[in-house]
């Protein structure tokens, strides 16, 4: 026992370090899309579920709005990332790469396009700080989230 609790302090000691150029960011949420009877719409195999092939996501910069594929042309994803059910998570699930610039004060903008019909808004909270970036309050078509409507694995749920 003596000996776990050594290795396990000397890790701790060498893992932290006091690099001032490092930088931490969280700019990114993961949601799970359901209908009103809680079918998976994210899954290929539903026939009435969302064509991801057709989900855009735009940023506001500069009050327009930027497909976030051409904002960033040298992302593996165009803006988000659909993920297979995993551990906890019994559902599909799209991770959305949030908008980290400011329009104004400290709010940013990110759009959600599922389809040419079918937009959904996603208004964040942006902390920056020396070291940090993170999203401090979430809000979806003006319904602000708090991190417990998360759940423990930190998904938020669209009912669509």
């Amino acid at each position: 026992m003596k000996i776990l609790i050594i290795s396990l302090i000397a890790v701790l000691c060498t893992a932290c370090n006091k690099d001032e150029n490092s930088f931490a960011r969280n700019s990114f949420q993961d949601y799970c899309v359901v209908d009103g009877k809680e079918n998976d719409l994210l899954d290929p195999n539903n026939p009435n579920g969302i064509n991801t092939s057709k989900i855009n996501i735009y940023y506001l910069i500069n009050n327009e709005k930027i497909k976030a594929s051409e904002y960033f042309p040298n992302r593996d994803y165009p803006g988000f990332l659909i993920s297979k059910p995993k551990g906890e998570r019994k559902k599909y699930y799209i991770t959305i790469y949030l908008n980290e610039k400011t329009t104004s004060g400290n709010i940013a903008y990110t759009y959600i396009e599922w389809n040419e019909n079918d937009m959904d808004t996603i208004k964040t909270e942006v902390y920056k700080g020396a070291n940090i970036l993170t999203s401090t309050m979430v809000a979806f078509n003006d319904s602000i989230w708090d991190w417990e409507s998360a759940k423990e694995d930190y998904i938020y749920k669209i009912v669509k």
